[in-house]
């Protein structure tokens, strides 16, 4: 992770949705915006992370990831349907 981080001099990471799909599973959307420390090109993407809690800890946490803005490749691997997102927005 200290390498990541390293190579990026601007990071940002804005939380989305956290949601619960109960059974002690979570699952937090973000959306990162990365400038390269180097290069200085400037990188979006979002990612989703599955958590798995056990004793109130996290016991593992899977995580997938898309470029730009498309969240579509990313839901259904962390046991989201494609529409689920504009569901609960509109609710």
């Amino acid at each position: 992770m200290r390498t990541y981080q390293d190579a990026f001099g601007d990071l940002s990471y804005e939380p989305e949705w956290l949601v619960d799909l109960g059974g002690n599973v979570l699952v937090m959307l973000l959306h990162h915006s990365l400038r390269g420390r180097v290069s200085g090109v400037e990188v979006e993407q979002v990612s989703a992370h599955r958590v798995h809690l056990r004793n109130g800890l996290v016991a593992r946490e899977e995580v997938y990831a898309a470029a730009g803005n498309d969240w579509e490749p990313i839901l259904t691997p962390v046991g989201l349907a494609p529409g689920e997102l504009a569901r609960r927005q509109s609710t």
